[in-house]
């Protein structure tokens, strides 16, 4: 699987807020998603209580990061469309936690994914 698949997996299984955000914001944030996915941190989680608190700095990374890149921000659009796009990062957060759960391999492309974003272009 590519970025780019993921990009369009996510897409596929968002619910509706991804009409209202739009595909490229979605595919911004599945891209800040895989950049900043935490997975040593997620392996060394021993319950879910330790999940949910690294999930909740991922969220906070993901909100940091596509505020200080995107155009539109919190300036244009308000309070709402904050509040919309953490509904959405929520469910980017699911469907790739999900997704890297099931399989060893996954676990592998995401790193290998992290790797190729941090070489020098």
């Amino acid at each position: 699987m590519t970025i780019d698949e993921m990009q369009s997996y996510v897409w596929q299984r968002l619910g509706i807020g991804k009409a209202v955000a739009g595909r490229e914001a979605v595919r911004d944030l599945v891209q800040i998603t895989i950049e900043q996915w935490p997975h040593r941190q997620l392996d060394m989680a021993g319950n879910a209580a330790e999940c949910e608190i690294v999930v909740e700095v991922l969220r906070r990374n993901i909100k940091r990061v596509h505020e200080s890149i995107s155009p539109q921000g919190q300036q244009t659009y308000g309070f709402i469309w904050t509040i919309l796009l953490g509904l959405v990062v929520n469910q980017i957060i699911k469907i790739i936690l999900k997704w890297w759960r099931e399989r060893v391999e996954n676990r592998n492309t995401i790193d290998a994914w992290q790797q190729e974003s941090r070489k020098p272009r």
